[in-house]
């Protein structure tokens, strides 16, 4: 069970580049590299980029909500052997689930190929609704876990425009994607076993 839930937003973050990165390359006629950001870049990291003959791309982390998805929360019981042989059991506490959100924007000289760059990330998440083992960047993420990865239609334009708006920036087509993420609680709540029953059997008296 991953112990660094503290780092689990981040490693989303690194997983969500992580595919962007190896899923996008072999569908471009050029094969560019996908170089990620993860805040608005300025001017001086776009010039690098195109210089570089690389697509930038930003992977904005707009918030982290409680995930209205439907997950199971029930917790096995584990046995665990002290340090002095005596089999304890215990269960963890309920996990929760989270839904951080992205904002993804391409960030080339060409409206129309950043248009297409859109198309691609859609298509790879259209394709690939989860976040495979092999994705998994970081420790805080099981690995089978395979995360649900959604597109957020309810962060329309309005939202995006203020948004671009509170970051100083003008308004720049992008597409919004959720993560569906479990956070493993670290508190045991200790099982005790019931050893031997003792039945005491009362004489009624009529």
């Amino acid at each position: 069970m991953p112990e660094r839930q503290h780092e689990v937003i981040r490693d989303t973050s690194l997983t969500f580049a992580h595919v962007l990165k190896v899923q996008l390359p072999p569908q471009l006629e050029n094969k560019n590299a996908i170089d990620i950001v993860f805040e608005v870049p300025d001017v001086k990291r776009i010039e690098s980029a195109r210089k570089e003959g690389k697509i930038l791309v930003s992977l904005i982390l707009i918030d982290v909500t409680k995930s209205t998805v439907q997950q199971t929360t029930d917790q096995p019981i584990v046995r665990e052997e002290t340090e002095t042989g005596e089999i304890v059991e215990f269960k963890m506490d309920p996990p929760t689930f989270v839904f951080p959100r992205y904002m993804v924007t391409p960030w080339t000289t060409d409206p129309l190929f950043d248009q297409c760059i859109i198309g691609l990330v859609m298509k790879v998440f259209f394709m690939r609704t989860t976040f495979l083992p092999e994705d998994i960047q970081g420790q805080s993420i099981q690995g089978d876990a395979k995360p649900l990865v959604m597109f957020v239609e309810s962060f329309g334009l309005e939202k995006q425009m203020k948004l671009w708006q509170v970051m100083g920036h003008p308004y720049r087509p992008s597409i919004v994607y959720g993560v569906n993420i479990r956070v493993d609680s670290m508190r045991k709540t200790f099982v005790r076993r019931v050893k031997e029953r003792v039945l005491d059997f009362k004489k009624l008296e009529g």
